[in-house]
């Protein structure tokens, strides 16, 4: 018997006989009673049975027979057609409206293709036919944030195969960022923004007066990033927000920036206790029609007097009248006088110099940040505080005895514990680089909404340094940290054990970094786990700055995705300066894997014991990968491009063992026959601090 396609297959015999006038060919399916479906003369050794169903299991039987009789029937074949599904179907998201699809044909027999479409909660739906030999499709009609799931089948005639694997995908639609206002003359207020998009129609701008609705007050063409609002009333405030549009979709809002077009508040008020008992308050000016400033102080419990009138364009004054460890709080307006009395105060938030100890002054961390106000710090003795806190928007320092000892045990011993439930530490109200964590060990995190297992941002930018971020989890994005438009500073930092296996996503198991700039330097980011992108670091649409940084241990585990067991970025150039990334693992890409428009600047790195290897390339959109003065493990046979992208070895590239002190154990101190020590980029920017040649990998 020889299968030939999905609707025929060819029976042939051997005649026994010498005496015989035919044969009769029988067939049944399932549970059904034989059926002649055949008769065929003495000659006959072979038939063709066409018209079958593709996945019907099919059983014969032949006789041999002459004008009066029939003989024995042979023994039974069983037999099903064939129709090799289309594999590897993948996707490239193009823009807030089209993604193309890839696979692969296996078939020789198909007239066409068929392919399907769902969003989420949906059942398949028929999207469209395509012809015999096709590999791939442009899904042009797509909606923004909308999660779609493709599969496709090869089709005859009468038949379809099996459907091919799942993909599913979301379409891009990068927003506007960094929105800025500023009153600029007269009734005129400046916009200005960041144009993060290559395809949108143009901006709608949007504006509330006096906190009422928002209205729309001008669209603006394509990759425009101002706009000057004219005509506004005196004594109002204006808020103002930007998004992209297309035909279709319109992005996420920036961020909303309000400014006060009158008497306008000193802004960036700041104290500072120099001197011993001189207190120095410093803001900025940021009105041009100000006759003068005020500033009052009041002790603990008293009211507000005025200390001092300053004149106008003044944005310091020293305090030296005070008490030593005695709390005072500070204000400051601005006053513009009409008929010799004061037409208007406007007063800058209260800020005083104070510390707030938990738990000798607060039961709980976020007690005292409840009752903190900007310029506090919160200091934490040691103990584990089972609690999930939230900055609040205020910026703040929160510490443990690490910040006045510099004793690594204050970080050990000084634990904040989120019960698996939610994250543990919260920054979602556009806290700045003054709001500080530093000192602790955060742990037991779930996530904000399935996001930032043990520290969530999300338009905010804090400072984080000197902590322990281990033992968390969040199902789909950031099981250590999730950051979201975030420019955060975080350095010295530990991030062990973390993890996002959601059956589902599963993406950065140490770290998960979107529209984010945010400085990393000396992590350890060692034995974190995701299911699908990034074991260590999953970067997209973001430009980290990674310095001094081991990778090390980390796993993509997931056995259809797991993709960058250390990395993974999509939509990312940025430099990264002497980092070990070793011993981490996924099914491409064990150290770094680059998806589409990844551009990385790799210097003074290791990449060594990856597996399956060092680094992959997807098979589509532009990738380039520059490195100099690193050891890459095989050297380019370390590297898998899928016949895609550009590969750049500069100077100082080498192969050979980093001679690590003990890499089974996490020790990645280089012994002193290293190759890789004194041999990273002589220019001088790259120099060690008693000015030697820089080594290559991480030393922290």
């Amino acid at each position: 018997m020889l299968i030939l396609d999905d609707q025929s297959l060819k029976l042939s015999w051997m005649d026994n006989c010498t005496f015989d006038t035919g044969f009769k060919i029988e067939r049944k399916t399932g549970k059904e009673d034989f059926v002649l479906i055949k008769e065929l003369a003495a000659s006959a050794d072979s038939y063709l049975d066409k018209g079958l169903i593709y996945g019907t299991q099919y059983i014969y039987r032949i006789a041999t027979v002459t004008k009066s009789n029939s003989s024995n029937y042979s023994s039974e074949i069983i037999a099903k057609t064939v129709f090799p599904e289309p594999s590897y179907l993948s996707s490239e998201v193009l823009d807030d409206r089209t993604a193309s699809l890839y696979w692969e044909d296996n078939c020789e027999f198909e007239t066409g293709f068929r392919i399907e479409r769902k969003v989420e909660a949906e059942e398949y739906k028929f999207l469209v036919k395509l012809p015999a030999n096709s590999t791939s499709y442009t899904d042009g009609n797509l909606k923004f944030e909308k999660t779609y799931y493709y599969r496709i089948q090869a089709i005859t005639s009468i038949n379809g195969s099996d459907f091919s694997n799942v993909e599913y995908l979301n379409t891009i639609f990068p927003h506007p960022t960094n929105l800025n206002v500023e009153v600029v003359s007269a009734g005129k207020i400046k916009l200005n923004w960041k144009d993060n998009c290559y395809f949108e129609n143009g901006y709608k701008i949007e504006r509330s007066q006096n906190g009422s609705d928002y209205r729309m007050i001008k669209e603006v063409n394509p990759n425009i990033q101002e706009y000057i609002d004219k005509d506004l009333e005196y004594n109002t405030e204006y808020s103002y927000r930007v998004h992209a549009f297309t035909d279709m979709n319109i992005s996420h809002y920036t961020n909303t920036v309000s400014e006060y077009y009158g008497l306008l508040v000193p802004g960036n008020f700041k104290i500072s206790v120099v001197a011993g008992r001189q207190v120095k308050l410093t803001w900025e000016d940021n009105s041009s029609i100000e006759e003068g400033f005020k500033i009052q102080r009041r002790d603990e419990g008293q009211e507000f007097k005025t200390i001092a009138s300053l004149p106008a364009n003044s944005e310091s004054y020293f305090d030296t009248n005070t008490e030593i460890h005695k709390k005072y709080y500070y204000r400051i307006y601005s006053f513009i006088k009409r008929n010799n009395s004061p037409e208007s105060k406007n007063y800058s938030a209260i800020c005083h110099f104070g510390f707030r100890r938990v738990p000798e002054d607060h039961p709980t961390i976020q007690a005292a940040i409840n009752i903190a106000v900007s310029g506090d710090i919160v200091i934490v003795q040691p103990g584990t505080y089972k609690e999930n806190i939230n900055f609040e928007g205020k910026n703040i320092t929160v510490c443990s005895e690490f910040i006045n000892t510099q004793e690594s045990r204050y970080i050990i011993s000084t634990i904040i514990d989120g019960k698996s439930s939610d994250s543990v530490v919260n920054f979602e109200s556009e806290e700045t680089e003054k709001a500080k964590l530093i000192g602790f060990t955060i742990q037991n995190g779930t996530g904000n909404g399935h996001r930032g297992g043990g520290i969530f941002i999300y338009n905010s930018s804090p400072t984080i340094s000197d902590m322990i971020i281990k033992d968390n989890n969040a199902e789909k994005f950031g099981g250590g940290l999730y950051l979201y438009n975030s420019n955060s500073l975080i350095e010295n930092v530990k991030i062990i054990n973390n993890s996002s296996l959601g059956t589902k996503h599963g993406y950065g198991g140490g770290i998960y970094l979107s529209n984010s700039n945010p400085i990393l330097n000396k992590l350890e980011i060692i034995d974190n786990r995701a299911n699908e992108f990034g074991g260590g670091i999953y970067i997209y649409n973001s430009n980290p700055e990674l310095t001094k940084c081991i990778i090390a241990g980390n796993e993509a585990v997931g056995t259809e995705y797991g993709y960058g067991g250390g990395i993974y970025t999509q939509y990312s150039t940025s430099c990264w300066y002497n980092l070990t990334i070793a011993d981490n693992s996924a099914k491409f890409g064990g150290a770094i894997y680059c998806n589409s428009f990844s551009n990385p600047k790799i210097f003074n790195s290791i990449l060594w014991n990856n597996s399956p290897q060092e680094v992959c390339f997807h098979r589509f959109g532009d990738i380039k990968v520059t490195l100099s003065y690193s050891n890459i493990m095989n050297g380019e046979d370390g590297f898998k491009t899928n016949n895609n992208g550009s590969l750049f070895f500069k100077t100082g590239v080498i192969n050979s063992d980093p001679k690590f002190k003990d890499a089974a154990n996490r020790n990645y101190e280089l012994l002193k026959e290293s190759p890789c020590i004194d041999t990273g980029d002589p220019a001088e920017e790259f120099k060690d601090a008693d000015g030697s040649r820089n080594n290559m990998g991480a030393e922290i």
